[in-house]
């Protein structure tokens, strides 16, 4: 039987699918090739950004990072880092000092000031980040199956203090995942083209031996005396178009699937940038993006109608055309678009229809790869909300001047219907001479110490809602607290052993009679929350903020919790023979020396009260 093809037919055909193959395959690693560039350009892209938005963190918070690194407050620092972490979608966040030791950790587990290994970074990409404060990125992580691969971004910052610093974040590297699966995509089908070369080319050679091995069997079989024909090439010829069909179903199966990702790729994106629009024009402030020009390439619909332009319109304006005779809000642009400055809710005002309106203005500079490239501006009509604070304002203002009238009103009835009730009586009283005459003495000894009441009283109110002429000078709170129990001394003879002085105390900026009186306030105050309570005054000097604390301690009954809000409100007081001003007039003294007072206490337990005062200043 003779072949179906003859050697040189067969030889063109066999040609033919080589050169087919090849280039089938070669199209395909190419497609594989673009892929991954892709991916790649996207991997860069996505560290680009995340540097942009970590360098950018670390400068507006350059006094937390230099702080929180240059005293070791993992404390304080954790939450922050675990929040950037959580905000930019980074595995962890940390800071390593000049050295490479780690000082703070988004992890709450992670061991601190132990030496960063660096995973993926040569030793001149060390020495660059360390000895000459360079961005580096990090080789990605040599990872298990089924592990996501982690790039590292290490940002050098300096602190507020000069102090030098590195920011360190790992980020899951999705582009990286896909840009690695495609690689072992390149090469498998690289290997079944060159498989499948050496399968046609085997099959090729077989063919072309095929009449030598047909006459050897043609002789065996003459010489057997048999005709018996061997099987013919058609089979041998089938099988090998079959595979080869089956290799060019499976490289265009593939391509198909790459098609489809980089179609929903870009779908994703678009739905993405579709919903930013979306969100921008559904906002209530009016948002304008500058370019570089200071010209808007987008605009929301709040600004459209806040400036009464339509989209259009507002598109390609000059800001200065927009902020037309508003100095303040041109200023604001031109620092964040000429001076790469951040403007935070600055409060402007602008003539409308109507009158004036207040607005809250913020502007910041557009970032990439550390080149201003335009501004954002956002801008909120506060008007209304300005407008509610200040009624707010007015009607706590009222309410609170509506307790203390109602509280002085009550107290000044309550001794008059106590002088009433003595100038009856001492009426009804008849004069008397002898033992008898001292029921009416009694009365009016009565009634003097309840006018003196009234009149201190009234006093400490004048006190209280007049302004305090402050004379500031360096006094000693040691003396002007042993003239105090002095005085109280002479006044509850049998509690002299109840008050107690400690810690120390030195010299403040204050008024020496207005601190005196507080002084006293707050020690008379202790004595009388018992019969058996004890009174302490410490003192603790904070170096730091040049503070004297001073802790008027008592063991008396406590004030119940809910009550703790109001001690100092006037005229509210839990006292039977108590008015309620006491205590609001050692606030009012405290805060006019630029201190200020805080209240613990337990129900049972007695009470603290602590009172911040400035030191005097030290002449250098």
């Amino acid at each position: 039987m003779e072949p179906i093809l003859t050697r040189k037919q067969a030889g063109l055909l066999l040609a033919a699918a080589v050169i087919a193959l090849v280039i089938l395959d070669a199209h395909v690693v190419r497609t594989f090739v673009e892929t991954k560039q892709y991916f790649e350009q996207q991997r860069k892209l996505h560290l680009r950004v995340l540097e942009t938005v970590l360098k950018r963190e670390t400068e507006l918070n350059r006094d937390f990072f230099g702080n929180a690194a240059a005293v070791i407050q993992p404390s304080t620092a954790q939450p922050v880092l675990f929040q950037m972490a959580t905000r930019f979608g980074l595995v962890s966040a940390e800071i390593l000092d000049a050295k490479g030791w780690l000082v703070a950790a988004s992890q709450s587990g992670r061991p601190l000031m132990v030496p960063d290994d660096f995973p993926g970074m040569s030793e001149s990409q060390r020495s660059d980040l360390l000895e000459k404060g360079k961005i580096q990125y990090s080789h990605p992580l040599a990872v298990g199956e089924g592990v996501p691969q982690v790039a590292g971004l290490y940002l050098p910052f300096t602190a507020a203090d000069g102090t030098h610093f590195v920011l360190k974040g790992m980020a899951i590297d999705e582009s990286l995942v896909r840009a690695s699966a495609i690689s072992q995509e390149i090469l498998r089908y690289q290997a079944m083209g060159i498989g499948a070369v050496v399968i046609l080319t085997v099959l090729a050679g077989a063919w072309v031996l095929l009449p030598h091995r047909r006459r050897l069997r043609s002789s065996q079989l003459a010489a057997a005396g048999s005709l018996e024909a061997g099987p013919g090439p058609q089979d041998e010829n089938a099988a090998m178009v079959a595979s080869f069909q089956g290799v060019i179903a499976k490289l265009r199966e593939k391509e198909r699937e790459l098609t489809e990702t980089s179609r929903a790729d870009r779908e994703r994106a678009t739905t993405a940038a579709r919903m930013s629009t979306d969100i921008l024009q559904l906002m209530d402030a009016a948002v304008l993006l500058l370019s570089a020009q200071g010209r808007v390439i987008q605009g929301n619909r709040a600004a459209s109608e806040m400036f009464a332009m339509p989209p259009l319109v507002l598109y390609n304006q000059h800001y200065t055309t927009i902020f037309s005779g508003l100095a303040g809000w041109l200023e604001a642009v031109e620092a964040a678009l000429q001076r790469g400055e951040r403007v935070q809710d600055r409060e402007l005002s602008r003539p409308r229809e109507g009158g004036e309106r207040v607005y809250r203005v913020s502007a910041r500079p557009v970032l990439e790869s550390g080149s201003r490239q335009g501004a954002l501006c956002v801008i909120n009509d506060v008007t209304e909300r300005i407008h509610l604070e200040r009624q707010l304002t007015e009607r706590e203002k009222l309410v609170a001047l509506g307790e203390m009238a109602g509280g002085l009103a009550h107290e000044v009835r309550n001794s008059l219907g106590t002088l009433v009730g003595l100038l009856r009586l001492l009426a009804s009283t008849p004069l008397a001479e002898g033992k008898d005459a001292g029921e009416p003495q009694r009365y009016q000894e009565m009634m003097q110490r309840e006018i003196h009441e009234l009149n201190r009283m009234v006093t400490d109110f004048l006190d209280f809602t007049r302004p305090l002429a402050i004379r500031l000078d360096s006094v000693d709170c040691s003396e002007i607290l042993g003239r105090c129990v002095q005085e109280l001394t002479l006044q509850f003879p049998e509690r002299a052993a109840d008050m107690l002085l400690a810690g120390e105390r030195l010299p403040v900026q204050g008024d020496e009679g207005l601190l005196r009186q507080a002084f006293l306030n707050l020690l008379r105050n202790g004595l009388e929350s018992g019969q058996s309570v004890k009174v302490s005054v410490s003192g603790e000097i904070d170096h730091g903020s040049r503070t004297l604390r001073l802790d008027f301690r008592d063991t008396g009954c406590g004030i119940d919790p809910a009550d703790i809000e109001k001690v100092f409100i006037p005229f509210y007081t839990t006292k039977e023979d108590g008015y309620g001003i006491g205590l609001a007039l050692v606030k009012k003294i405290i805060l006019a020396h630029s201190g200020r007072i805080e209240v613990e206490s337990e129900r049972g337990s007695g009470t603290v009260f602590h009172v911040y005062l400035p030191l005097v200043e030290l002449s250098h």
